[in-house]
């Protein structure tokens, strides 16, 4: 009996693991999302690639001790690497498409809206700046 609470508890972590690797698979599209949004360079994308490898070992390392004790094994990495490879191939497309969608066609809008009100304040203050600035070069140049 003692065995098959060991392979029962041994598959938990398995599974719980592949989920982690579903999770961080989703993560990742919404750092791929994001930097397609805010149109970020090659370095702020190399960054946050960084940061995103630093957090998934936090991540791991944390998952592996609670789920399995401390213990490490070779076949729970594989499991998590399997995880994301199944959730790459199967859903990453729809996904990036499901939240990349609305989000470009919401801040379309908003840039629109900002354009067409705050922004065209904006741009009359500059004109009315430069326009008072002409006129006091103006002035200077008749008292001379």
């Amino acid at each position: 009996m003692k065995l098959y609470w060991f392979v029962v508890s041994q598959g938990r972590i398995l599974g719980l693991l592949f989920l982690i690797g579903w999770g961080l698979g989703i993560f990742y599209d919404l750092v791929r999302v994001a930097r397609r949004l805010f149109g970020v360079g090659k370095w702020v994308a190399d960054i946050t690639d960084v940061l995103y490898w630093m957090g998934v070992t936090v991540v791991l390392w944390y998952a592996q001790n609670q789920a399995a004790e401390g213990v490490v094994r070779f076949c729970q990495l594989l499991t998590v690497a399997f995880g994301m490879i199944l959730y790459y191939s199967i859903l990453s497309s729809k996904v990036l498409w499901v939240v990349y969608t609305p989000l470009h066609f919401f801040g379309k809008q908003f840039r629109r809206l900002y354009r067409y009100t705050i922004g065209r304040v904006i741009d009359k203050c500059a004109q009315a700046e430069k326009r008072m600035a002409y006129e006091e070069a103006e002035k200077k140049k008749e008292k001379e």
